[in-house]
């Protein structure tokens, strides 16, 4: 089993729920059969990854060996301790309203978040949000991206975080699955821009990112299908004998 941190994983706002749902009904519409929507309690959003692999009672990082050729292992008791001390929960975070013709205050990998706010990437169908406070004009603090490379400190390391410069301050959550096949790009680019302009057309609306629907999630399978995944709560992460069983969890090298 692999483990990863990740949001709103399980029941959604009423709020949340209709907007996933009003996309993937537009994607079956558009893809038919080619798409294949994830069940809305399995959707989530990402905060960073936690791949590694048991060796004497420890975890080696995936990401740091395979990004830094760096041999780490993190500190996963600390997750709690991280999470309920940093400067940087609670944290806003904005979905939809991003109009392709209004200047935005800031880029998402030097991209306007109307670009961003949806993509076909390889054969996942993309929906992102920022954090309210990157939306605003003024100096940038990139509140997510801090919250990732906080995670460092315990020797765990963003996969977007290859290089020291490099950021991340993207809420990303997957729609479902899409089966590519040769001669439909232009079918895919029309289905983005057709999904970019509803998020664009909705009225923006916040999640409050908070101790209470972070979720450390172990999986056998990186879609984290509700059936075969683990999650537990902060709250129980704290618990030494929940630290126990996650560590017996992980996959031996």
């Amino acid at each position: 089993m692999q483990f990863t941190l990740v949001a709103f994983y399980g029941p959604k706002s009423p709020d949340f729920a209709r907007l996933i749902r009003s996309c993937q009904d537009e994607l079956s519409r558009l893809l038919l059969s080619s798409f294949h929507p994830y069940d809305i309690e399995q959707v989530h959003g990402t905060i960073i990854g936690l791949e590694g692999v048991r060796q004497n009672g420890v975890i080696l990082s995936d990401n740091f060996l395979k990004h830094r050729s760096e041999k780490r292992f993190m500190d996963l008791k600390q997750i709690p301790t991280l999470l309920s001390t940093t400067p940087f929960l609670p944290m806003k975070l904005r979905i939809g309203g991003f109009r392709h013709y209004e200047k935005q205050a800031f880029k998402s990998q030097g991209r306007h978040p109307y670009l961003r706010s949806f993509s076909v990437q390889k054969n996942i169908a993309v929906a992102m949000g920022w954090p309210v406070d990157s939306c605003k004009p003024g100096p940038k603090q990139y509140p997510l991206d801090s919250l990732r490379r906080s995670f460092q400190k315990i020797n765990v390391l963003h996969k977007f975080h290859k290089t020291e410069t490099d950021k991340d301050d993207d809420f990303f959550f997957v729609l479902g699955r899409v089966d590519r096949c040769d001669g439909d790009e232009l079918h895919i680019q029309k289905t983005e821009e057709i999904l970019r302009t509803y998020m664009a057309g909705i009225q923006p609306f916040d999640l409050t990112l908070n101790l209470e629907n972070l979720f450390v999630v172990g999986f056998l399978d990186t879609q984290l299908p509700i059936a075969t995944s683990r999650p537990f709560t902060i709250k129980e992460v704290m618990q030494p004998a929940v630290q126990g069983k996650i560590m017996a969890l992980y996959a031996k090298p």
